[in-house]
């Protein structure tokens, strides 16, 4: 906890800093955004950020969103049509994905490998999407569709398979810029970066630990419909 309330007193520009850079460098951008949260999540400033950088959106926790599994396309095709009201934003395409289950991580991966092209891959997003966890499903999936030459690239896959990237409910958990080589090249890297902190956002605002725990294994939404007969309200 001491170490969450010292990172909660870092300024957001401090987060934002580390990503400005971004815009004016060759990159591919996957950025993370929280389906049960769309509007909270889905950082507006990321123009400013990235700059005309190809971005593939990932939108995580689909395994929560009401109709789950037969209603994702639907889900998508939703979401699809709010990125595009982006302006300026090149958004190259939406996936609907999973960072606990692992549901849609695998047609991710394979766009990011074909995307990439060489390029350094950053992945971006509000504190508290799921980004973290994405990411150590992401590489996950990667390594199991790269081919690593020779005997370098064997003990780099074997440090692969013992990554562990810090998971947290805690904003604030990733403070720097992680990179993971997982990609055919040692020169071509993967970066889980910090979480931008979005104050408005009801994950990022509530403390303390008690009300907290309830975001930890959060459960799937589902709807409820309410008839009310005519002539009452």
């Amino acid at each position: 906890l001491r170490a969450w309330c010292a990172a909660s007193d870092i300024p957001a520009e401090v987060f934002r800093s580390q990503l400005k850079r971004l815009a004016s460098v060759p990159t591919l951008v996957v950025m993370v955004v929280d389906a049960t949260d769309f509007e909270g999540s889905f950082y507006s400033q990321i123009r400013a950020l990235v700059g005309g950088n190809p971005i593939l959106v990932a939108l995580t926790k689909c395994d929560l969103l009401p109709g789950y599994p037969e209603g994702t396309g639907r889900a998508i095709r939703y979401f699809s049509k709010r990125v595009r009201h982006r302006k300026k934003v090149n958004v190259k395409q939406c996936f609907a994905v999973s960072g606990v289950t692992g549901e849609g991580v695998d047609h991710l991966a394979r766009a990011v490998i074909s995307e990439a092209s060489g390029r350094h891959v950053y992945v971006v997003g509000c504190a508290n999407a799921g980004k973290s966890t994405l990411t150590h499903s992401l590489v996950s999936h990667i390594q199991q569709q790269v081919h690593y030459p020779g005997f370098q690239g064997r003990l780099r896959k074997a440090d692969l398979q013992n990554l562990n990237i810090t998971r947290s409910h805690l904003p604030g958990t990733t403070l720097q810029a992680i990179r993971v080589p997982c990609f055919e090249s040692h020169k071509q890297g993967l970066f889980d970066t910090p979480g931008l902190v979005v104050h408005h956002r009801i994950a990022h605002t509530i403390f303390p630990m008690t009300p907290m725990e309830a975001l930890l294994s959060p459960n799937p939404i589902v709807g409820v419909e309410y008839h009310v007969p005519k002539g009452h309200s």
